[in-house]
């Protein structure tokens, strides 16, 4: 009887250990399997912070090129504003001379009228 209940143990035994060397293998495929996966993911990772890398050079490199246009066109205004300013001032400039010009043709025809009146009449 003690050699059934050995025999019986033993057998409980190994399928136990059989058991719990499939669960074993198991375990070992899914470390694997998960091992594969992050091994994937880490290859995204690094793959997506290049990615990022390569973005922010790009983004440095237009904010350079907007800070150039912007100071351009700053520039631009400058003279813009100063051509404006040149100008209104040769406008009031030429309407000062074209008054003036007015003043001595009214002086001109006065003197002229005078004269002609002066030989047209005699004394």
């Amino acid at each position: 009887m003690m050699c059934s209940n050995l025999d019986r143990e033993l057998e409980v035994g190994r399928k136990e250990l059989h058991h719990a060397q499939k669960r074993a293998v198991d375990v070992e495929g899914q470390i694997e399997k998960h091992a594969v996966e992050l091994s994937e993911e880490n290859a995204k990772y690094f793959a997506a912070l290049e990615e990022v890398k390569i973005r922010e050079g790009r983004i440095a490199e237009v904010e350079k090129m907007v800070g150039k246009a912007e100071a351009k066109v700053a520039q631009q205004q400058s003279l813009y504003d100063s051509v404006c300013a040149d100008r209104n001032l040769y406008s009031k400039s030429l309407i000062d001379c074209n008054a003036e010009i007015e003043e001595i043709k009214k002086k001109f025809k006065m003197a002229f009228h005078r004269w002609a009146l002066g030989v047209s009449v005699p004394d």
